[in-house]
């Protein structure tokens, strides 16, 4: 953990995707506020949820999973 923060420390500037995310940052990684911000995951949870509920699951494309990066810190 230790080397994540001083990497994040060293950015100009993180983004993250959740309002728990930034308060990670900030309260146990020390990136000041300044170079924080939030951006929500831009995901239709209802409509996912809605497909996962259809006999046979979702239909999703091979490719999807290699779309979407996340940065979880402190995720084991």
């Amino acid at each position: 953990m230790a080397a994540n923060a001083q990497l994040y420390r060293r950015l100009d500037h993180v983004v993250c995707q959740s309002g728990d995310m930034y308060a990670d940052l900030v309260e146990h990684f020390g990136v000041p506020r300044e170079r924080a911000s939030v951006i929500h995951n831009p995901v239709d949870v209802a409509r996912i949820r809605a497909l996962a509920a259809e006999p046979g699951g979702p239909r999703v494309p091979a490719h999807a999973a290699r779309l979407v990066v996340a940065l979880q810190p402190g995720a084991r």
